[in-house]
Order: structure tokens, then sequence, then C-alpha cells
């Protein structure tokens, strides 16, 4: 138990660093099944009873915590879920409390920098959330509608017909003034599609941006199960440096559904 608590805590601070101040107080209310909530401290602990006090779980005690199953709280929120491998593929943000089995994400298995230069990491470096980052820097582009940092991944669908479908990055950036674009290739049109997209301003902290198909079956490769992804950088306002780039923990795919 001491050397899994001390490989989940280190992963933990790497990604989401904080001060973690440790109550006895708080333990002693939660492990008595008092109080209505479960605070951050408890979560150090790592061996909280399975069903948990309080109405809900934070986002503090879920990174920390191997989760249950079968959840104390009506929702866990999706960014909760994609960093316990929940699968999320789903039309809302939350993940009800009866989902009992994690699907194993689907790894890349082929990348290509098509605008950008790497400075460091394989296509190892994407498959867990384990500070193994694959560092990418602006390149130059062929024309202004290019990203300066365009990657592109491959991965096989373990489903032919998935009924759900979505692709999440553990990235960041080093500055301001960015924005990241994530889309999914859609083989029945032949073209990234433009209506599955998330645009977001980019993050200097490590964070969850993630794509989720409207229709998973366009987006595997008739045959092969080939499916595709994009993440782009470019500058959108003023940077503390030019030579702005994007470090990544982690990108894969969550596919449902039934063979």
């Amino acid at each position: 138990m001491g050397s899994a608590l001390a490989a989940v805590l280190a992963l933990a601070g790497a990604v989401f660093p904080w001060p973690v101040p440790i109550a006895a107080s708080s333990v002693a209310q939660v492990r008595s099944g008092q109080g209505d909530a479960v605070s951050r401290e408890v979560a150090v602990f790592n061996d909280l009873p399975t069903q948990l006090a309080g109405d809900s779980v934070s986002r503090e005690v879920a990174l920390f915590n191997d989760l249950p199953t079968q959840l104390a709280g009506d929702s866990v929120s999706r960014e909760v879920a994609l960093f316990n491998e929940v699968p999320t593929g789903l039309a809302n943000d939350s993940v009800s409390r009866e989902v009992a089995v994690s699907s194993p994400p689907v790894l890349p298995t082929s990348f290509q920098v098509f605008r950008g230069i790497r400075d460091a990491g394989t296509l190892a470096s994407l498959f867990e959330l384990d500070n193994d980052l694959m560092d990418i820097r602006r390149g130059i582009t062929a024309n202004p509608t290019e990203a300066p940092i365009t990657l592109i991944l491959t991965g096989a669908s373990p489903l032919a017909n998935p009924t759900a479908l979505e692709f999440s990055v553990a990235a960041r950036v080093n500055t301001v003034g960015l924005q990241v674009t994530l889309d999914l290739f859609d083989w029945v049109a032949n073209r990234y599609d433009p209506t599955d997209v998330t645009v977001r301003n980019g993050s200097t902290t490590f964070s969850r941006v993630f794509v989720t198909a409207t229709n998973p079956a366009r987006y595997v490769r008739s045959g092969t199960r080939e499916i595709r992804a994009r993440y782009r950088v470019r500058q959108t306002g003023p940077t503390t440096t030019q030579t702005w780039r994007s470090l990544f923990d982690q990108a894969v795919w969550w596919v449902e559904g039934s063979n």
C-alpha cells in the first residue's frame, strides 16, 4: 500500500501541484462516517471505505484515490472520470455512479509532427500520465491558416461501429496567448470534421482537452478500423516567449460499444 500510495501521490503532484495539509480531525470524521464531504486531506491516506461520506466525490479525492465503481455521489465530472480511466463517451458532462467497468484506453500506434519541432519524447510518452513528456515547439508553416504546432495521431479502434468515441489529451503550453484545437478525422467525408471540434485557450498547467464524436462510426475507417485525431496550437495573443511550445503527457482514445 505504501509504495502504491507514493506512486499515486507523485503522479498527482506532478500533474496538479498543490500543498496538502493533513488534518487528523477530517480523517477521523470521514472514517467514522461523519461529515458531509470528503476533504482533500483525507485523500492522501488512500484507504477510504468504499462508500464515501458526503453527497459527492471531489476532484481531489478522485485524483488521489483508486475510485470504487459504486460512487457515493450521483455523478462524477468528465474531467475526474478521464483521470481515473472511466469511459466518458456520453452526450452530457457526467458519468453516472452505475458505471461499473472502465474500458482501457486506446493508445496511439503512430504520430506525425506535421508542423513544429519535436525536442523530446517518443510515441510511448503519450501512453500514460507519468511525466514522460513529448515536447514540441513551434515551427514554420506553409501558409497562415496552418498551426505552428500540429500533432497528428493514429490508432486502431477495437470496434468497427462504436456507440461512443472520445479523444483526450493531457498537455500544457509554456505561455499565455495560445489557442488549442482538437479535432477528429471523418473517414466518410475524408477530412477533419469541422463540427466535432474542441477549441480552448492553452493552459500553462497540465489539463485535459477532449473531443467527443457525435457520430462515432464515421471516425473509424472501414476495414482497418484506423482512427485519427489532430492537436493544433496557434498564437492568438501576446506571448511571454517566441519559442512557445506544447508538452504532452498523454493522448488516448476512449471507445465504447459492443462487438
